[in-house]
C-alpha cells in the first residue's frame, strides 16, 4: 500500500515522523497528525483530526495543544472535505483568544464568549480558493511510485528506491517542506522562503547528506547549474529583478543550501503589497523579514510554483 502511493504522499513527512514529538505520540494514537507549519510572521502547529471529536476524546492530544498553544497558534482542523476551501476550521491564540473561521466568516472568542465577528478581506478569500483548485490539480497529477520508476528505466523491486522522506535532511523541514516545495530535481529542491527578504525570496536545498559544499556529489554538482539557470528565469520573468544572491550560510542549518534573494533597485508590489529592497544596493539584510500576508504569500508560492511546472 504503501509504496503504491503518489509520490507526493510518500514524501509527506508529519512533525512526529520529523522528531518533534514522544515515540508514543504516533497519529494513530493521537487520532490526529500533527505538522509546525510557517505562516508569516510565525509558525503554527496544525492539527488535523482523523475524526471530528479526536480532540475532545485524547488526553495526551489536549496535553499537547496546550504545552504548544502557550508559545504559538495552534490550527485545529479534520480531514473531511480538505479541498473545500470554506470549511471550518479554529485557531486557538497564545493568551486566550480562540477564532473560528469557516469560509469567509471570523468569530473571535474569548473566555468562551463571542466578542467580535468579521469578514475575511476578498483577497484572501479569493487567494485562497485559487490556491485549493491549484493544489487539487497538482494532486491529480502527479506521478505514482511505479510511474516514477518507469522515467526512471527500472521496474518492480529489484533495485532500492530511497524515496524523498527517507533522506530528507532538517534544513527542508526548517524552511516549510513540503509545503514550501516549488521545483524539485534529482538533488536539488527549490523552496518558498516563508520570510520574506525579498520579492521572492527562495531557499535552494540539496538533498544529498552533505554539510559542506565540498561534500556534494559530482552529479549534484552538475545539476547546480541547470537548478539556477530555471530560478533566475522565473523569477526574472516573474518580478523583473535587477540582481540576485546566492547566500551560502550554514551557521544554524547544517545541511548544503542557499538563501535566493533576489534584488530590486525600486520597490516591487505583488498582490498589493509592498516589497521594498531597503538594503539596495548592499548585502542584504538576511535577518530582516518583510510583513507579508499568508494570503499573499500563498498566492506567491501557487504562482512561482506553476512557472517552475512550466518548465
Amino acid at each position: 500500500m504503501h509504496a503504491s502511493r503518489p509520490g507526493i504522499c510518500r514524501a509527506y513527512r508529519c512533525a512526529w515522523l520529523g522528531g518533534a514529538f514522544e515515540d508514543g505520540d504516533r497519529p494513530d494514537r493521537l487520532g490526529a497528525v500533527l505538522d509546525l507549519v510557517p505562516r508569516t510572521p510565525e509558525i503554527h502547529l496544525v492539527v488535523r483530526q482523523a475524526t471530528v471529536d479526536a480532540l475532545d476524546r485524547s488526553s495526551r492530544l489536549r496535553e499537547i495543544v496546550a504545552t504548544a498553544r502557550k508559545s504559538m497558534p495552534v490550527e485545529i482542523r479534520d480531514v473531511e472535505d480538505v479541498l473545500d476551501a470554506d470549511r471550518a476550521y479554529r485557531v486557538l491564540y497564545p493568551g486566550g483568544d480562540e477564532h473560528r473561521i469557516e469560509g469567509e466568516h471570523v468569530q473571535v472568542h474569548r473566555s468562551g464568549k463571542l466578542v467580535d465577528e468579521r469578514r475575511a478581506p476578498w483577497l484572501e478569500r479569493q487567494v485562497r480558493k485559487i490556491v485549493q483548485r491549484w493544489r487539487s490539480a497538482r494532486l491529480a497529477r502527479w506521478p505514482t511510485h511505479e510511474d516514477r520508476l518507469s522515467q526512471l528505466g527500472l521496474a518492480g523491486d529489484k533495485l532500492p528506491v530511497r524515496r524523498i522522506a527517507d533522506r530528507m535532511n532538517v534544513t527542508a523541514k526548517k524552511f516549510g517542506y513540503p509545503s514550501s516545495l516549488l521545483a524539485e530535481y534529482d538533488h536539488w529542491l527549490v523552496l518558498l522562503r516563508p520570510a520574506q527578504v525579498t520579492l521572492g525570496s527562495l531557499v535552494l536545498v540539496c538533498k544529498e547528506n552533505a554539510s559542506r559544499f565540498g561534500e556534494i556529489g559530482p552529479a549534484a554538482s552538475a545539476e547546480l547549474h541547470r537548478v539556477t539557470a530555471r530560478i533566475e528565469t522565473v523569477i526574472g520573468e516573474a518580478f523583473q529583478n535587477d540582481k540576485i544572491n546566492y547566500l551560502m550560510l550554514m551557521m544554524v542549518d547544517p545541511d548544503v543550501h542557499f538563501h535566493v534573494l533576489p534584488r530590486y533597485e525600486s520597490e516591487r508590489t505583488y498582490q498589493g503589497t509592498s516589497f521594498p529592497d531597503t538594503a539596495w544596493p548592499g548585502p542584504p539584510q538576511i535577518t530582516a523579514a518583510l510583513d507579508v500576508p499568508e494570503s499573499v504569500l500563498e498566492a506567491l508560492r501557487a504562482d512561482l510554483a506553476a512557472r517552475f511546472e512550466a518548465d
